[in-house]
């Protein structure tokens, strides 16, 4: 067993302790809100907007993120102020959840109240490394590590349940609730981090006794049932449900998106390896702690390498974003490993640097945010979109390059809801910002050796008459533009039916993007 902790953080550095770590974590949080209504980045950013805002148009998903965040998106009116903002708190309240939750562990000492506070606080501030690229807009790798700290905190829970345990008390039911609310948010969101998550957590609930075994099987049974209703609800029957996933197999052979595959299966292989070569290292330098807390530690080590699975971008470039999981673990091998006497200021003093290097973090994030022309506090003109006549605040350049693409559309006649082919290869965000629909995918690629092919065969399945009818952005020479020769397979005339009413030039890549109106 571990030895008792020290009732309480002695003298006043545990207060100089816990005001350091409360004062980072609160800068790091106000910085994020600060800089949600400032940049818009004309890529990624569109793709997230495009799919929450009109998800059905799009039959073929590997991610259902856009129809989970709809219904949020329709309550706030499409503001996209208040959507980041909704973002920043499910996030926040998922870690405090999550954090409180791992300090309630078999073989941890009951905390004293005056580190709860710092120990939270600062693990709970690491969720904010989810906005180090500043990409501030909801999105699948968002949701996804909502969903795994919901799975996580409830799995914490289950371990502390007594084996005599046969009432359901409400802590019992909310702990299966996030369980399965939290995984059936990451099969429908990251399909590939799905199967390793539900592995490795049986896998290192075995330790922890034949009640919390029971407790993960029947959370694992409700998220099947959460699942395969979400999906018939999306599509109406599982049919069309399984159909929408064959139509991704499609598409991803067709863009040749080079996602991560091999890596992820190396990846998963060498964690299973991981938690039996760790686990046993563990019991034999410390054969007198608690194997359970030593089988927790080993699932926060390893549960940001499964978020990243099925990446295109790198695992390890996506392994950062859930930092909150090696900050915490952090904290437990101090609890695990140290001397009683001072455990319990050394896992505060890790918790206060952790807030600090977490407050550093997204200090670097607003002076270089992702495809952003110009730091945040460079962000200063407000931009109008179809909606909102205060959308978000943007850099003089960009600003000028949405106002040319918004008078122009205006001036011809452009309605909300009127379809948009983007040929621009990179401006999903200036349809969303037009209040058009992006048709045949929230984001048509030009990044990709396939994504000519891949802009052909989505365009194709779109009818006749509503090609016919859609204005066409483009880039001529522009950054990853797909050729023009797309419209001349699709069975449409361009130039000659068409005119120009607007163009612009973005701040990335230094791109010229004309919108195209057809004559009829």
């Amino acid at each position: 067993m571990s030895a008792p902790i020290e009732p309480r953080l002695k003298g006043n550095s545990g207060l100089y302790v816990a005001a350091w770590t409360t004062a980072a974590a609160l800068l790091a949080w106000g910085i994020v809100l600060w800089g949600l209504g400032r940049g818009l980045d004309v890529t990624d950013e569109g793709f997230y907007l495009n799919s929450i805002s009109q998800p059905y148009l799009y039959p073929a998903t590997y991610t259902q993120f856009g129809f989970l965040l709809h219904p949020i998106d329709l309550l706030l009116g499409g503001d996209l102020i208040l959507l980041r903002l909704s973002g920043v708190v499910l996030l926040t309240l998922a870690a405090a959840y999550f954090v409180s939750s791992s300090f309630r562990l078999p073989g941890v000492p009951a905390l004293p109240g005056s580190a709860r506070l710092p120990l939270v606080l600062g693990g709970a501030c690491a969720v904010l490394l989810a906005y180090y690229p500043w990409i501030p807009t909801p999105n699948y790798n968002l949701l996804n590590l909502f969903g795994v700290m919901l799975v996580f905190g409830g799995w914490f829970r289950f371990l502390i349940i007594p084996e005599q345990a046969v009432l359901l008390g409400w802590r019992r039911l909310v702990a299966i609730a996030a369980f399965a609310i939290g995984f059936a948010i990451v099969a429908l969101v990251k399909p590939t981090a799905a199967p390793v998550l539900a592995v490795g957590a049986m896998g290192l609930t075995l330790p922890f006794g034949r009640r919390a075994l029971i407790e993960v099987i029947a959370g694992g049974a409700l998220s099947i049932g959460l699942v395969v209703l979400a999906l018939v609800a999306i599509d109406g029957d599982l049919p069309a449900a399984i159909q929408r996933y064959r139509n991704v197999l499609v598409l991803n052979e067709l863009s040749e998106t080079g996602h991560d595959v091999g890596s992820s299966l190396l990846l998963g292989a060498g964690m299973l390896l991981g938690v039996v070569v760790g686990y046993a290292l563990g019991r034999w330098l410390m054969p007198n702690r608690d194997r359970r807390h030593l089988a927790a530690i080993l699932a926060l080590i390893l549960a940001p390498l499964a978020l990243a699975l099925g990446t295109n971008t790198g695992i390890l470039h996506s392994v950062p974003r859930a930092g909150i999981f090696w900050v915490v673990a952090a904290a437990h091998v101090l609890i695990f490993a140290a001397p009683s006497r001072i455990r319990l200021p050394l896992a505060c003093l890790a918790m206060a640097i952790c807030s600090t290097l977490v407050a550093a973090v997204i200090v670097r994030a607003v002076q270089k945010p992702y495809r952003l022309n110009g730091p945040l506090w460079a962000q200063t003109e407000w931009i109008s979109s179809a909606s909102r006549a205060h959308f978000v605040k943007v850099d003089p350049v960009t600003a000028d390059y949405f106002r040319a693409l918004l008078t122009g559309a205006k001036a011809a006649g452009f309605k909300r809801g009127t379809p948009v082919i983007d040929l621009s290869g990179m401006g999903p965000t200036s349809i969303y910002v037009l209040g058009g629909a992006a048709i045949g995918l929230p984001w048509i690629n030009g990044g990709y050796s396939g994504s000519q092919g891949l802009a052909v065969y989505v365009l194709s399945t779109i009818p006749r008459a509503e090609l016919r009818r859609a204005w066409i952005l483009t880039s001529p020479g522009g950054h990853g533009y797909l050729p023009t020769d797309i419209l001349t397979d699709l069975g449409l005339k361009f130039p000659d039916d068409y005119e120009e009413v607007a163009r612009g030039t973005t701040t990335y890549m230094n791109a010229t993007h004309l919108l195209w109106r057809p004559h009829n």
